[in-house]
């Protein structure tokens, strides 16, 4: 869950992985199936805005592909959590 209400705590959405990457490629969705944000920046945080807008709270879904240095390619689904102060 992230809440970016800017105090400085949660306020980013990211994913931490641990080694060398060749590879990353996340799509962000939202409950409708609509792309809102994509990154191929293994460093990528994702502030909780669509094109300059503030999403509304609720769950996002993700998928990262990733291939390692080593060449070992996967894929992982998952999901986020946006909330914001108002249920907005």
């Amino acid at each position: 869950m992230f809440t970016p209400n800017g105090d400085g705590f949660n306020d980013l959405f990211e994913i931490i992985y641990y080694g060398g990457l060749e590879v990353f490629d996340l799509v962000i969705f939202d409950r409708w199936g609509l792309e809102v944000f994509t990154s191929k920046d293994k460093d990528f945080m994702w502030d909780g805005t669509v094109h300059g807008a503030e999403a509304p709270s609720g769950t996002y879904f993700y998928i990262v592909k990733i291939t390692t240095e080593s060449g070992k390619s996967f894929e992982q689904k998952g999901t986020c959590t946006l909330l914001r102060e108002g249920g907005n």
